[in-house]
């Protein structure tokens, strides 16, 4: 007796053979697929990494830096005056400004960019703007003198003045006018008199009882100094 369906046929083995082959060939795939990806993935990441580490060595070596010249800044005080034997052109003077030095020719600067070294020298130097700027010193020709507040051995340091001629004495910053220490020569001469044309030599702290004219000659440079080298003073800040 039928029961009403319709007749099934087993597969045969041709259909279980495609159909294994089928299935095989997409495992393949979808494998070569997950590696290609994971290639992809391992590139990218790998790319990402080396772009990391050269920004972290970029960044390492800009702190570096970056820490040397604030060391450099704190190790040195503001307000240092040194001797710079180099030359100064632009270039050098803002390579010498970007390391934390200023030339010491008066120039008037800002009191904002430049506050560690105004809150070391104030106005010393000079008045600046009277608003924002104040002045470097001006060392320009001249000769440095050790600070002596109680004249051990500057004995006119009460007589010293600011740049502006007002009399300060014995401060950082004053000026000294060139002086010659007080002093004596003795010239020898002959004095006339009635009786011989040629007296005595005497000096001049004898008296002279005969008229005794002297001869003024004038002798030296444009002012006393001893033997020197020219360098530029710069002043840390």
């Amino acid at each position: 007796m039928s029961n009403g369906n319709a007749p099934t046929s087993a597969p045969n083995e041709g259909d279980k053979k495609g159909a294994s082959d089928e299935k095989g060939s997409a495992v393949i795939k979808a494998a070569v697929i997950s590696a290609i990806a994971s290639i992809i993935v391992g590139t990218v990441a790998a790319w990402a990494t080396i772009n990391s580490s050269g920004n972290r060595i970029q960044t390492l070596n800009a702190g570096i830096a970056s820490a040397q010249q604030t060391l450099d800044k704190i190790t040195i005080p503001p307000g240092t005056i040194i001797a710079y034997g180099g030359l100064l052109e632009p270039e050098k003077k803002a390579r010498l400004e970007k390391d934390g030095w200023l030339v010491c020719d008066g120039d008037k600067v800002s009191k904002t960019n430049y506050w560690r070294l105004y809150e070391r020298i104030g106005d010393f130097w000079g008045p600046g703007n009277h608003l924002d700027k104040f002045s470097l010193p001006n060392l320009q020709g001249m000769f440095l003198r050790g600070v002596d507040p109680s004249g051990t051995n500057d004995f006119d340091y009460q007589a010293r003045t600011n740049w502006q001629g007002q009399l300060v004495g014995g401060v950082v910053g004053s000026l000294q006018a060139d002086q010659l220490k007080n002093h004596r020569h003795k010239i020898l001469g002959k004095a006339l008199n009635a009786d011989k044309l040629y007296g005595a030599v005497q000096t001049i702290d004898q008296k002279f009882e005969n008229n005794f004219a002297f001869t003024e000659i004038d002798g030296g440079g444009n002012e006393t100094r001893p033997k020197n080298a020219y360098v530029y003073f710069i002043i840390k800040y």
